[in-house]
């Protein structure tokens, strides 16, 4: 799932809302691994690699909720030489993002966000939902 919805509180989209079968990436997959370093590939369908590149974590990155103090991300997501399926902000194809907060990461699922650094709450920000193939 690829939308928006409001930055530091929400935690996936729900404004607008780009349907699974509508998405420019439909049959892309990511492919994290750890062959020599952190990996980060995006395949298409045919299993050609589209973009290859390395990501970190750092869980030290946390943003909290304003209007009520709790914790709302995980930590970070950084990326060079790649980005993720539909990785630009969702009203700018133009700006491809490299850094996600994390909202969600379990063996099956990872849910990332971004907005400008200096966004107010509530402000429309990108949302990616992924699951495990």
């Amino acid at each position: 799932m690829y939308g928006t919805g409001g930055w530091l509180t929400e935690f996936e989209p729900s404004w607008d809302v780009t349907p699974v079968e509508e998405l420019e990436d439909l049959d892309c997959e990511l492919m994290f691994d750890l062959n020599g370093g952190p990996n980060l590939s995006k395949i298409d369908a045919d299993g050609n690699v589209l973009e290859k590149g390395t990501f970190s974590f750092d869980m030290s990155v946390v943003k909290t909720n304003p209007d009520n103090g709790e914790q709302w991300s995980l930590g970070q997501l950084k990326l060079t030489g790649v980005s993720v399926l539909s990785g630009h902000a969702f009203y700018d194809e133009s700006n491809t993002i490299t850094t996600f907060e994390i909202l969600e990461l379990t063996d099956d699922t990872m849910v990332l966000c971004w907005n400008p650094s200096d966004a107010e709450a509530w402000t429309d920000a990108t949302f990616w939902c992924f699951r495990k193939k």
